[in-house]
């Protein structure tokens, strides 16, 4: 684990987490029967992103940024098929004033749960479910210097981190209602394909170009070659009519260690409406 490099961003982050988890806390909700929902609609919000990519600095970069997401729910009686497709935006500081970034991150998820039990906690019906992902994560970062004679940015290199993967998911709900849910979900890579830069910064550099160019595949690793954790806590309840709010927040740490170490995570906070139908 790496340490963010400004403190004054992650206790933000953990303020709007608890205003999150006490608004999910102080929901008044009452038990229903499960039936067959679906739930379509965005979500927008900040992402507190940071990265140690060694590949191209050993500076720790950070910041927080934008995060707007598609998502689809089908709630079956025993069934759960959910769609996600996100993308993030941030321009990053370092430790050192005259060192920044441009990075931009997309996800694109389809994940399919079975309800393999329930049990109670403290009087309230926990449904958990077990099933998989197929995920394609990207991460590609712009790394910049600052020329002070000049009073410009000079381009230093590019790298990045693209994994598509098939994960194991858990997933536990609570369904007070019939449009009401609070839904905990972890996701795992188990197989993952990956692809980076090469060792040296100049090995997939175009010349006639002028640019970097990167590949969405690479090397194929097993489970925990290259390790990362996807986790969200959603909740949704009716707003208006067809359409429910949803309240999200998700956590996401990755680590691989080719052709040199790169560490990431980020905690995303979002608010967004759905049609339910």
């Amino acid at each position: 684990m790496f340490l963010i490099n400004n403190r004054f961003q992650f206790s933000k982050m953990n303020f709007l987490l608890s205003a999150l988890l006490l608004l999910l806390s102080c929901s008044v909700i009452s038990n229903a029967q499960q039936t067959e929902r679906n739930f379509i609609g965005g979500s927008f919000g900040i992402s507190g992103f940071n990265i140690k990519d060694e590949h191209s600095s050993p500076l720790i970069f950070g910041s927080i940024g934008i995060a707007p997401a598609l998502q689809y729910y089908y709630k079956g009686e025993t069934s759960l098929h959910q769609f996600e497709a996100a993308y993030f935006e941030d321009y990053l500081t370092s430790q050192a004033d005259n060192f920044n970034a441009n990075n931009k991150r997309g996800k694109v998820k389809y994940s399919y749960f079975y309800q393999v039990t329930d049990f109670s906690i403290f009087e309230k019906e926990i449904r958990f479910f077990l099933g998989g992902s197929l995920v394609t994560f990207l991460s590609h970062t712009e790394y910049y210097f600052y020329y002070a004679p000049k009073n410009s940015n000079g381009k230093g290199s590019e790298s990045w981190y693209w994994s598509n993967s098939a994960d194991i998911s858990m997933q536990l709900e609570y369904n007070p209602t019939e449009r009401q849910f609070l839904a905990f979900q972890i996701n795992i890579p188990v197989l993952s394909n990956v692809s980076r830069p090469k060792y040296s910064p100049s090995g997939d550099y175009n010349y006639t170009e002028n640019d970097w160019k990167f590949r969405m595949f690479g090397k194929t690793e097993f489970f925990p070659e290259n390790f990362s954790v996807n986790s969200q806590i959603v909740y949704q309840a009716p707003l208006a009519g067809d359409f429910n709010y949803q309240l999200n927040y998700e956590f996401y740490y990755s680590f691989y260690n080719r052709p040199q170490d790169v560490k990431m995570y980020m905690n995303n906070l979002r608010a967004g409406v759905f049609y339910c139908f």
